[in-house]
């Protein structure tokens, strides 16, 4: 680790006006830069090694593309400056492109969620992600049920648990949504619990368990 960590600051950003102009010899100079970079590591999979120049145009693309201005510049650093390798660090990117939507299958939705779970709570677009893997055309209980599991308290995810908790049912999703309440208040936690708890003896198992927390 450097003594002073390499990161991209609002000094280092140029207009969007400016950056339209230089875009297209921008990316065409970048292109080698990041086809060395690259791994496949099958066919909707690719990890991408990333470096101080390749998220400074991330940065430059994405204030380009949405055009928040000023107030949009210090959400893009926190989301990746934590990308630029420090020393001898690796930093990647791990990109999964899947054009028809009719692809994605359980797995693949089960460890995006899990994938962004680790990697992309802190980003801008968590929520969207969130959302999209849970109401995706080919979402099942189980992937349904990862996204539910994870200890959320934005992004209307409480209530999303609650649907689930207070209908009575003894399933994946009413597992998964249970174990999604660890991160609640005991107070909110413990009350949701209470009903789910008498569908089943597995239920209140599973209640007892979160309840200790």
């Amino acid at each position: 680790m450097p003594a002073t960590p390499r990161q991209i600051t609002p000094a280092d950003l140029i207009p969007d006006a400016d950056y339209a102009r230089e875009r297209r010899e921008r990316r065409l100079a970048l292109l080698p830069v990041k086809r060395l970079r690259r791994i496949e590591l099958g066919p909707v999979c690719t990890v991408h090694f990333e470096c101080y120049e390749t998220m400074l145009f991330q940065v430059q693309e994405m204030l380009l593309t949405e055009k928040g201005g000023a107030a949009q510049v210090p959400d893009e650093l926190a989301a990746y400056n934590p990308l630029i390798p420090q020393g001898s660090e690796l930093v990647a990117t791990v990109m999964f492109e899947i054009d028809d939507e009719t692809y994605a299958t359980e797995d693949q939705l089960f460890w995006m969620a899990k994938l962004s779970e680790e990697f992309l709570s802190k980003t801008t677009r968590y929520r969207d992600i969130l959302l999209s893997l849970y109401q995706h055309q080919n979402a099942t209980n189980i992937s349904r049920a990862k996204v539910l599991e994870i200890p959320e308290q934005r992004f209307g995810m409480p209530d999303m648990r609650e649907e689930h908790l207070r209908v009575g049912k003894s399933d994946w999703l009413a597992w998964a949504a249970a174990v999604g309440c660890r991160a609640a208040s005991r107070i909110s936690r413990n009350h949701s619990l209470l009903y789910f708890g008498k569908a089943s003896p597995m239920n209140k198992l599973i209640a007892d368990c979160i309840a200790s927390i």
